[in-house]
């Protein structure tokens, strides 16, 4: 007897791809550690190759991420490589190197959407995501700003908050921040036990006591309506809260 899900399109709908581990900043939640170029690298054909390969498997969307996605030289290349196939291609940053040529150059490349990480105010955010050298002065500042410049562009943006202790019962502040703002969708995922948090999870990591009254502050900023909110996979599950978490109907 056929089950259902035998019927269902066997296909990668949904492609995050990890161009670079190279990286301007070295966030203490980064869970590929992320920093240096790696030495084998994909070349910029073997990288147009993979985009090939998953445009045929049927790629309907790419997540173009890192490190720091914009650091690679080529990236631009590999946008319009899917753009011109028919597949949407969004650019997840930490906002550093976005200005008004960036955001120029995203459209000129066929990207579609970006997503700009963004983990709570200034003194949480520069505390969390710390620059690789000095000069770069204030990240939070710098997010702000590629939030502003994408949100004033004809680009769909989505502002990114990993979670953890130092934010997770403040962020009411930042969702009165993003609700002046054009935000087509707010991420929020808790930070996992990986990579660099390895070494900071006492003074970063959520006690899982600690979730359910986050997933009730979460789904009372859903109830609130005025940011369109999505919740990762990892917040949630089997909680009072799941309906409005989920989207899920009464019941």
């Amino acid at each position: 007897m056929d089950h259902p899900v035998d019927h269902l399109p066997r296909v990668p709908r949904l492609c995050f791809w990890e161009i670079t581990d190279a990286c301007n900043l070295r966030c203490v939640h980064c869970e590929q550690s992320a920093g240096t170029r790696r030495p084998d690298e994909l070349t910029t054909e073997e990288a147009l190759r993979l985009a090939d390969a998953l445009v045929e498997a049927g790629v309907e969307c790419v997540n173009l991420t890192g490190g720091e996605p914009l650091l690679r030289p080529d990236w631009p290349r590999l946008a319009r490589r899917f753009a011109d196939r028919g597949v949407r291609v969004v650019v997840i940053t930490n906002g550093v190197l976005v200005d008004e040529a960036m955001v120029a150059r995203m459209r000129e490349a066929g990207v579609s959407g970006v997503g700009v990480s963004l983990d709570g105010e200034r003194e949480v955010h520069d505390d969390i995501r710390r620059p690789a050298t000095a000069g770069l002065g204030s990240v939070y500042d710098r997010a702000l700003r590629a939030i502003d410049l994408v949100g004033a562009s004809p680009l769909d943006l989505a502002v990114i908050t990993q979670l953890h202790r130092r934010n997770a019962g403040r962020l009411r502040e930042l969702h009165e921040c993003l609700a002046s703002r054009r935000v087509a969708a707010w991420q929020l995922q808790i930070c996992m036990p990986l990579g660099r948090l390895l070494e900071h999870t006492e003074r970063y990591l959520i006690d899982p006591a600690d979730l359910p009254q986050l997933e009730h502050d979460v789904a009372e900023l859903i109830r609130d309506g005025r940011v369109p909110i999505r919740v990762a996979d990892n917040l949630g599950y089997y909680g009072r809260e799941e309906a409005t978490l989920r989207r899920l109907p009464d019941g």
